[in-house]
């Protein structure tokens, strides 16, 4: 989804690169971290806050298509500022 991959782009540096890495790639946790020479705490600190941020992401883009239907009938996908 192109409006997920902007979510995505929008985070914080490490966040995006842990999501990426766990979500994309399908690495471990510990096999992120050996790439970002990180504990594997932080990794998983770094997951939860991306995945908090996309949660809220995709809160607001449903709220806004729940919206869209009951009003004009149009939705702008992508359009979020994140």
């Amino acid at each position: 989804d192109e409006g997920l991959a902007t979510a995505i782009a929008g985070l914080p540096q490490q966040q995006r690169v842990a999501v990426s890495l766990f979500y994309v790639e399908q690495l471990s946790v510990r096999e992120i971290a050996a790439s970002m020479k990180l504990s594997e705490g932080a990794v998983k600190y770094h997951l939860h806050a991306g995945r908090a941020s996309l949660r809220g992401w995709v809160e607001a883009d449903t709220a806004g298509e729940t919206a869209g239907e009951t009003g004009s009938g149009s939705t702008s996908h992508g359009a979020h500022e994140r």
